[in-house]
């Protein structure tokens, strides 16, 4: 077509090879993005799912040589509403994480809570290994992204605890996000709890672990060794070992703290001898929330069913109390409570009014450079990780070479049109 006047130029485009919107179209793509789950096959509804996930096709992000396969994947949406997808990462990109550990020496007088990062994290396996115990360090939980690589060190999480002082174990997630100007904003939040069998008030699981899994769009919480036994430090700072059972009863006068329970025996948790560190301590809670705490000496009664409360662990020569408000505390009034081996909070790692950040996130896609001979030296890695999400089946790579068969040709293919052009 001639140009219609000078410095004004024309161009036909022709849509014809264009998806057309017809039902049984369902199309595959794969391609670099910076966040999402990664080398793994999943299929996509429409493009808000895929712009949720995945996020906006931005081609500053690797450069127009390697960033087309997210605009592949949001056009193709454009036209069907059927795609599998997949974000290609090498094997040694890492997860962001956190780590919450608890800890309790011999000499210390409670349990305490911080915070670790772990140094590359490359697979969920490896999350799990990482939960061990390590001398007085007790990990409870590793929480981490959907995905790898470093744009989820730019996401954090708070802690709080639950407003209603009468309900135990249950904290308020934030999850923030780091936004262009340099703020932290509340994304997602949640009510959870460390225990896998709390639940609320409509009977549906309030444990992390399965909330994360079933409601958020950017984190996990993994609390289960490869055993799939929980960590030593769910035992120490999440479980309940008992709890009331019939008519309770506390003493909070110094010199002569107890708790009774009329159907309950505490032989199992008591230090009879009430020398050296006690096993277990007792929360107890009132009608309106106020606790106490205490650990656990000598039980007594025709059945053990009343028990002695100190406020230090060392029982040696320690005097008869409770901790906490036991000046508020209605004696008179319905008592609950649990017996744990270690009082303490999970907030209490997140005290801060700033959210504690994720860490040691990262993923090297492509060189700095972008240089076709580098990066066409790294594609094997690569396609094998795209080829190890796709059909859960490992290959043979050498520097040159990988060992095919006929889905990793279409792979192949697929992976060098959405990435090289």
């Amino acid at each position: 077509m001639p140009n219609i006047s000078p410095g004004v130029y024309t161009k036909i485009i022709d849509l014809s090879t264009f998806v057309q919107v017809v039902p049984a179209t369902i199309g595959f793509t794969c391609g670099f993005t910076n966040k999402g789950r990664d080398n793994e096959l999943v299929f996509v509804g429409g493009r808000s799912e895929f712009i949720s996930e995945w996020g906006e096709p931005n081609i500053t992000d690797f450069g127009k040589n390697y960033g087309q396969g997210p605009y592949i994947a949001y056009n193709h949406l454009g036209e069907s509403g059927s795609l599998f997808w997949m974000r290609c990462l090498p094997d040694d990109a890492q997860y962001a994480n956190m780590r919450i550990d608890s800890q309790l020496a011999t000499g210390d007088t409670t349990a305490s809570i911080s915070i670790t990062y772990v140094d590359s994290v490359n697979t969920q396996a490896e999350l799990k290994s990482n939960l061990a115990t390590n001398g007085n360090t007790k990990p409870l939980c590793f929480i981490y992204p959907i995905g790898r690589g470093d744009y989820y060190n730019g996401i954090g999480v708070r802690f709080t605890e639950y407003s209603n002082p009468t309900v135990s174990g249950v904290y308020v997630l934030d999850i923030y996000e780091r936004q262009s100007d340099g703020d932290d904003v509340i994304v997602e939040s949640f009510e959870v709890s460390f225990d896998p069998n709390a639940i609320d008030q409509a009977g549906d699981s309030l444990f992390i672990g399965y909330v994360l899994e079933t409601y958020s769009a950017y984190l996990r919480a993994e609390m289960q060794l490869a055993s799939g036994d929980y960590t030593e430090g769910y035992e120490l700072a999440v479980k309940s070992y008992d709890k009331e059972i019939g008519t309770v009863s506390a003493v909070t006068t110094v010199g002569s703290a107890s708790i009774t329970d009329n159907k309950q025996d505490f032989s199992d948790w008591d230090n009879a001898t009430e020398t050296g560190n006690a096993s277990y301590v007792v929360i107890a809670k009132d009608s309106k929330g106020n606790e106490v705490w205490g650990w656990l000496g000598a039980a007594s009664g025709t059945d053990s069913e009343t028990i002695n409360v100190f406020r230090e662990r060392n029982l040696t020569g320690a005097t008869q109390g409770w901790n906490g408000s036991y000046d508020a505390f209605d004696e008179n009034s319905t008592i609950t409570y649990f017996i744990k081996q270690s009082y303490l909070s999970i907030a209490d790692a997140f005290t801060s009014s700033e959210p504690v950040p994720l860490r040691k996130g990262l993923a090297i896609v492509v060189p700095a450079t972008l240089n076709t001979p580098e990066v066409s030296s790294s594609l094997p890695n690569l396609l094998k990780a795209a080829k190890n999400g796709l059909s859960g089946t490992s290959i043979g790579c050498s520097a040159n070479l990988c060992s095919i068969d006929i889905d990793f040709l279409i792979l192949l293919r697929t992976f060098k049109i959405c990435l090289m052009g």
